[in-house]
């Protein structure tokens, strides 16, 4: 595919849009803007489904890092390490669980892991990096009943589920 992201006009010189008073640099204020929280939401979300771990690790920095991440109402962290696990951006997830410190076992809104998301989709890679290397645990149960294995073979992930039966 093409790159994403390239402008698609030339630049005019103009601001397109008027800057905030609120400090970026002071995550209080940050998490206090619903606004702007709902704004770095949805671009954190698309810049881990990028598969870009430079721009994952910027906007970690830009939301105030690890601590704005794990905020339980927010769901920043868990959201977006779904997403790039789900896609197979390995090394997005990677940043997401060291400089993001996203808690690999947490459920996200879905009652789900991001291992039990990388098991659905498929991604081997993602699957063994979490559980080898970050611990997740792939007895953990989802609302539904489902473990990763389970997911995997639902959805015919026959590597996956191979790989998932040595921890099981």
């Amino acid at each position: 595919g093409q790159p994403t992201g390239q402008p698609t006009t030339q630049p005019t010189g103009e601001p397109t849009s008027v800057p905030s008073s609120q400090p970026t640099s002071m995550p209080t204020l940050l998490t206090d803007n619903e606004q702007l929280m709902e704004e770095f939401n949805t671009d954190l979300a698309d810049a881990a489904q990028s598969g870009s771990p430079a721009l994952v690790s910027r906007m970690i920095d830009e939301l105030g890092g690890a601590e704005s991440l794990n905020d339980p109402k927010l769901n920043l962290g868990v959201t977006a390490t779904v997403g790039a696990a789900f896609l197979g951006h390995a090394s997005v997830v990677e940043v997401m669980l060291t400089k993001g410190e996203v808690n690999v076992n947490a459920p996200g809104v879905t009652g789900n892991t991001p291992l039990m998301w990388a098991a659905y989709a498929g991604q081997l890679e993602i699957v063994r990096m979490m559980v080898t290397k970050f611990d997740a645990n792939p007895k953990a149960i989802n609302e539904d009943g489902d473990t990763a294995m389970s997911l995997a073979a639902d959805q015919g992930h026959r590597s996956v589920m191979r790989f998932l039966e040595e921890y099981s």
